[in-house]
């Protein structure tokens, strides 16, 4: 693809700074992390910096803006990221994982791959979220209170980047507390079995939540599917009764804590329910099924529609597709960077 773009970036975006800058090609050299042709074809590639915090603390929220008929209008931000943490620890260390073959190929009985996989196999950032760096407290304050503010004179909704957030987030509200910051809503991306696991870190933010008068929003739990054999697929490293557990803990807590926790699909939630998927079988369908009817997922739980099964090129079904392309001599259609596995091989 090199005759379609002048160079690529790996690593933090700020390293382009020093580019935009000098605004010439011939600073390519310097700049870290670049990867071109140089003149005589050759690939180069420049070692990338490492992240520098001071990056996301100084952020100015009102330098953002879009063109609108031919001229510049600031955008209204009413939502934002706040970094605590690089990385998934599930996706920290690769792990060794038998996946399955397809279930509508003809001879899929029994027939397994083995492969190495970091976090989840559906993932195509696992290798980059493997690495996994917390920053400190003072740090995450510094973003919050550069976010902008709501009319009411709160800090506008933030979404805390962290995979496993719990653990630390009655620390983060003790600070915010401390530097006399107004926050009003927190939306949290999460594991079921680190939610379970940290119960009692969850009960303890709801409680200052309520004091503080705001809300921890649940904005996506990643159940993924109510199959063992599915979840085994995806190695999610965990199981279905693991994800019920974790539905049974956010009813329970929301029945304590109505108006400071969220989770609902008016209240902001969207949870992981990835459906169709290759080994989609009878057996799964009515097992999926028997369970939704049973603990009343739809009711609360489950978005308004699931999430079709996408085998990116970089993760790792794309290696077990690859695979089983080569032992099998049949090939899937490729759509840009993913592998239409729902298509008829040929």
């Amino acid at each position: 693809m090199a005759d379609h773009f002048s160079f690529a970036l790996h690593g933090p975006a700020e390293q382009l700074v020093p580019l935009l800058q000098l605004e010439s090609p011939a600073a390519l050299p310097d700049i870290a992390g670049a990867l071109y042709l140089d003149e005589n074809g050759s690939r180069v590639e420049s070692p990338e910096c490492d992240w520098d915090p001071a990056v996301f603390s100084g952020i100015d929220w009102s330098n953002i803006y879009r063109v609108v008929d031919s001229r510049l209008k600031a955008i209204e931000i009413t939502a934002a990221q706040v970094l605590q943490q690089l990385g998934c620890p599930w996706a920290a260390r690769s792990k060794p994982a038998k996946i399955n073959y397809p279930a509508f190929l003809s001879n899929a009985a029994e027939k397994t791959v083995d492969l190495e996989l970091a976090g989840c196999s559906f993932c195509d950032v696992a290798t980059d979220k493997g690495l996994v760096s917390g920053f400190s407290q003072e740090f995450v304050l510094d973003q919050v209170s550069a976010l902008p503010e709501t009319a009411e004179g709160r800090k506008i909704s933030f979404e805390l980047i962290n995979e496993n957030p719990l653990p630390g987030l009655p620390h983060l509200l003790e600070g915010i507390q401390r530097r006399g910051l107004e926050i009003s809503r927190i939306n949290l991306t999460l594991r079921a079995d680190w939610l379970l696991k940290a119960e009692r870190h969850l009960q303890a933010a709801l409680e200052m939540a309520r004091d503080m008068h705001i809300r921890i929003v649940f904005a996506s739990i990643g159940f993924e599917s109510f199959s063992d054999i599915l979840l085994g697929n995806l190695n999610k490293g965990l199981s279905v009764d693991a994800n019920l557990a974790a539905v049974d803990l956010v009813r329970r807590m929301k029945a304590a804590f109505p108006r400071e926790l969220g989770y609902l699909r008016h209240e902001g939630g969207n949870h992981g329910f990835i459906h169709p998927t290759p080994w989609d079988t009878p057996a799964t369908e009515s097992e999926v099924g028997r369970i939704i009817a049973k603990h009343d997922l739809a009711r609360d739980i489950l978005p308004d529609h699931s999430t079709p099964l996408i085998i990116h090129h970089a993760s790792g079904l794309g290696a077990w597709i690859r695979r089983i392309e080569s032992r099998e001599n049949l090939s899937f259609n490729r759509i840009g960077a993913i592998i239409a596995w729902w298509d008829d091989p040929f």
